[in-house]
C-alpha cells in the first residue's frame, strides 16, 4: 500500500542522519539572575561587539520583534557541526533591542561562559537531549 501525500511530506521533513532539528534552549532567570543582570553596567559588561565576536566564532546570531508579547529577542545559534548544540538556539528578550542582545549576552558568557550544557542542566534537561 503506497503513501498518501501527507505521509510522503513528512518522511520528506524530516532531517538527514547527518543534521539535528532544529531546537530552543530555553533558561528562564531566576530572580537573583535578574537583579544581577540589573546591577551590571551592560555596555562594559557585554559590549554590542560581542555579538561580532560570536558571529566570527561562527554562531548565527538573530533580533527579531515578538508582536504578541511585545517584546524584542536577540538569538544566537549554534552552526558548529561538531557540537552537541548544533543547530540549538539560546535567546534573549528585552523591552529594547538593547535590552535584548545585553539578556541573550549575560545568559551566554555570564551564566553559561560558553557552555550551554550548564544552562540546560538548570532547566531540567541533560546534554544528551542535544545529541
Amino acid at each position: 500500500m503506497g503513501m498518501n501525500d501527507r505521509q510522503e511530506r513528512k518522511r520528506k521533513s524530516k532531517p538527514k542522519e547527518t543534521e539535528r532539528a532544529f531546537r530552543f534552549i530555553n533558561h528562564t532567570l531566576t530572580t537573583e539572575q535578574k537583579n544581577d543582570l540589573r546591577s551590571m553596567d551592560s555596555s562594559i559588561e557585554f559590549p554590542a561587539e560581542m555579538v561580532d565576536a560570536l558571529v566570527g566564532e561562527g554562531y548565527k546570531y538573530s533580533l527579531s520583534f515578538d508582536e504578541r508579547n511585545q517584546s524584542f529577542v536577540a538569538a544566537i545559534t549554534d552552526r558548529d557541526t561538531a557540537s552537541a548544540f548544533y543547530n540549538a538556539c539560546l535567546t534573549g528578550r528585552g523591552s529594547t533591542a538593547d535590552n535584548a542582545r545585553v539578556s541573550l549576552l549575560y545568559r551566554h558568557f555570564h551564566l553559561a561562559q560558553g557552555d550551554w550544557s550548564a544552562l540546560t542542566t538548570a532547566s531540567g534537561h541533560d546534554v544528551s537531549d542535544f545529541e
